[in-house]
């Protein structure tokens, strides 16, 4: 078989929804994967409580588009009846605007639930771990507004690498 087979080869496999796949791998190992990388959350988060809300879709009404969460679960502090939401989001392209894209999610979930909300990002790229995770709205004398997310990187364009840098997650 000459190269242009392989090739043939290569376009004609069904395309692996690697999107679909993290997401299912976070949800099915969700205890492990916050007390892997957010130990703090799971000093606090009661993982007997917790309980996968159905996929929230939003419509933007000026441009019509859907957006819909990615992974949404709700879970109690522990020692407490009080409940909270942890809301996950992957991407694997450029992720410029997903802290407005979390900010905007987190005003809805927040606003429909009235409950506290957790942003976690999980960046599955090559590009080095510099994105912004933060959305600030400020003025020169104040500061209006700053939502920080839990953000982690995941490279490897295959999905196989498994090892995952932290980056920032604490407001400075």
């Amino acid at each position: 078989m000459g190269l242009n087979g392989l090739k043939d080869m290569q376009h004609s496999r069904p395309m692996i929804d690697h999107d679909r796949l993290f997401k299912e791998l976070i949800t099915t190992f969700f205890w492990e994967f916050v007390e892997l990388f957010l130990p703090d959350l799971a000093r606090y988060l009661d993982n007997n409580s917790i309980v996968f809300l159905d996929k929230e879709i939003f419509t933007d009404v000026t441009s019509g588009e859907r957006h819909e969460v990615d992974i949404l679960a709700k879970g109690k502090f522990r020692g407490s009846d009080s409940c909270f939401l942890v809301h996950c989001e992957t991407q694997a392209q450029d992720p410029t605007r997903m802290p407005q894209r979390m900010f905007d999610y987190f005003g809805r979930l927040h606003a429909k639930f009235r409950l506290p909300v957790y942003p976690i990002v999980v960046l599955a790229h090559d590009s080095p771990a510099s994105e912004p995770d933060c959305y600030e709205v400020k003025f020169p004398d104040l500061e209006v507004l700053r939502l920080t997310s839990g953000s982690f990187t995941c490279g490897g364009s295959t999905g196989a690498t498994l090892c995952c840098n932290r980056t920032r997650s604490r407001p400075h």
